[in-house]
């Protein structure tokens, strides 16, 4: 950044200018980095859940796939094998999601909730594959004793006439809980 000011002489004329350069790219690196903690989940390092609302919101008008994902069993990792076996339960399954859904914008929303935005039209069984093929990997993370981990996962889509971001994103929650009785009855 070049700062510059003109040197008058007492009787006001132009004497010279004074020039001072001042190096901003220590600023902007703490600026970037300010930003990234304000967006980011520092558990997974994905978005969280204030940007990953704000980018649905932005991105209202055109066609787009939500997923809502929760993970199924994991208080009982916390529960049986402590909360730093839960945190590694969590970036595994925050990996596996961003491996499986490279194209998508991938947020943790608290807990053990995460979302993936997928932009543009979607062919739905090609999804509903990944999906299945992320909720096998996800099912290999952690499988001690009687139980074990895996994902519901609500899918809602828009053609672009969804407007409510929040009615949007609750759908696909809504959608997750559907899965997740499902889920329970077939354990049963």
């Amino acid at each position: 950044m070049l700062i510059e000011q003109a040197i008058h002489d007492y009787f006001g004329n132009l004497s010279g200018y004074y020039c001072v350069y001042v190096d901003i790219t220590m600023q902007r690196q703490y600026e970037q980095t300010i930003l990234q903690a304000a967006n980011t989940d520092g558990l997974t390092g994905l978005y969280n859940r204030r940007y990953f609302y704000d980018f649905v919101g932005k991105n209202a008008g055109q066609p787009m796939t939500m997923l809502y994902i929760d993970l199924d069993n994991f208080k009982q990792v916390n529960d049986e094998y402590g909360h730093a076996r839960g945190d590694d339960v969590l970036k595994k399954s925050a990996e596996y999601i961003c491996e499986e859904f490279p194209e998508g914008t991938v947020a943790r929303l608290g807990g053990d909730e995460f979302a993936v935005l997928l932009l543009g039209e979607i062919d739905q069984r090609q999804l509903k594959g990944k999906c299945d093929v992320l909720d096998k990997r996800i099912r290999t993370i952690c499988r001690k004793g009687k139980f074990f981990v895996s994902a519901s996962i609500g899918i809602s889509s828009t053609d672009g006439s969804q407007a409510d971001v929040d009615a949007f994103i609750h759908e696909g929650d809504v959608r997750m809980y559907e899965v997740k009785k499902q889920h329970h009855k077939e354990v049963k």
